[in-house]
């Protein structure tokens, strides 16, 4: 049933957040590198490129996606927060706490600089609303308006 599923949509979820954080992720370094090297912004954007950088990124998306965002979805999971919004939140934060954590290792150097953390943020936040789309729960889906009121009559009816 659909109980037994829903792990497999929740690993599914987490995987294609990944990969599209991992996207934006390719994306934004070649559009930074552009803007730092006072290039035009666009310059060397292709899919190709953009696709193979994806595939490698994937390798640090993937299991950041898993090891956070699977005890967040979780836990927003029993608040009942698993919004859009909320996800995006998290996973822009994820993004960055992924990333940095290697901080915490011993004898690791680490400078924080605005622009990694925008693009890993943006990264995130865009892996993040990936999931938040594929896992929200029908309650909180916008349901199309009806055509007409109940008491008035209706000439599509």
């Amino acid at each position: 049933g659909p109980r037994r599923r829903q792990p497999f949509r929740v690993g599914a979820a987490l995987t294609f957040g990944a990969v599209a954080g991992a996207a934006e992720f390719a994306f934004l370094l070649t559009v930074f590198v552009n803007i730092d090297s006072h290039l035009p912004i666009f310059n060397d954007v292709s899919f190709v490129r953009i696709f193979w950088m994806s595939v490698a990124f994937c390798l640090f998306t993937i299991p950041v996606s898993w090891v956070l965002g699977l005890p967040l979805y979780l836990l927003m999971k029993r608040l009942n927060l698993v919004r859009v919004w909320v996800c995006s939140l998290l996973g822009c934060i994820a993004g960055v706490a992924g990333f940095y954590s290697v901080c915490l290792l011993a004898d690791v150097q680490c400078t924080v600089e605005w622009i990694p953390v925008l693009w890993l943020g943006l990264s995130g936040a865009a892996a993040g609303t990936v999931v938040g789309r594929l896992l929200r729960s029908p309650s909180n889906s916008p349901s199309p308006a009806p055509v007409c009121a109940p008491p008035i009559n209706c000439p599509f009816d």
